[in-house]
C-alpha cells in the first residue's frame, strides 16, 4: 500500500529580486570573493614551485642541468624502477597538482633532500602504450566471478539482486 505524500513548496526568489539584492542582503555564510582567490593564487604559486622543484631535481637524476618536464604516470606505473626519496614523511610522490596548501609547503622546506632515483632509464623512452605491462597470469584469462545464493549454493554465471557476488 502506498503512503500518502504530502506536497512540497518551495519559494525562489525571481530572478528581479536576485538582481537587486544590496550588499546588506548578501548571505552571511558565503566566503569574500577576495580570501578564495588568495587561496587559488597563492595554492596555484606553490604548485609551480614544486613542479619547478621537481623537474630541476629530475633533471638532476638524468645528469641535465635544465629542467626536465616529469614523467609523473611512468613514476606510478614502475614504483620499483622510478621513484623519489627524501619527500616528507606521509607524502607521496605524485603530480603537485594533487597536493593542498600544507603538503607543498613541507615539500617545498625539504626541496633540498628531495632525490629522484632511476634504477631503469630505458622505461623513461618507452611511449606510454609499452611501459605499462600486464601481470603474469593474467593473459589471456578471463575474469572468473563465482556467485553464492543466499542459501549458500555456489554458481557460476550471472548475478541478479539477491546474490553477493565473490571474485576469485
Amino acid at each position: 500500500m502506498l503512503g500518502i505524500m504530502m506536497p512540497s513548496v518551495f519559494f525562489f526568489p525571481t530572478m528581479h529580486e536576485l538582481l537587486n539584492l544590496t550588499q546588506d542582503d548578501a548571505p552571511l555564510d558565503k566566503p569574500v570573493a577576495g580570501v578564495k582567490e588568495d587561496w587559488y593564487a597563492r595554492i596555484t604559486k606553490l604548485r609551480k614551485v614544486v613542479d619547478q622543484l621537481f623537474s630541476k631535481k629530475f633533471a638532476e637524476a638524468l645528469g641535465s642541468t635544465e629542467p626536465k618536464a616529469v614523467p609523473y604516470q611512468k613514476f606510478e606505473a614502475h614504483p620499483n624502477e622510478l621513484y623519489v626519496e627524501g619527500l616528507p614523511e606521509n607524502i607521496p610522490f605524485r603530480s603537485p597538482s594533487w597536493y593542498g596548501i600544507p603538503r607543498l609547503e613541507k615539500i617545498i622546506q625539504v626541496g633540498n633532500r628531495i632525490k629522484f632515483v632511476i634504477k631503469r632509464p630505458e622505461l623513461l623512452t618507452l611511449p606510454s602504450a609499452e611501459v605499462i605491462q600486464p601481470k603474469p597470469n593474467t593473459l589471456g584469462k578471463s575474469l572468473r566471478v563465482r556467485i553464492v545464493a543466499f542459501g549458500g549454493e555456489t554458481h557460476l554465471g550471472q548475478c541478479n539482486i539477491f546474490q553477493r557476488v565473490t571474485v576469485w
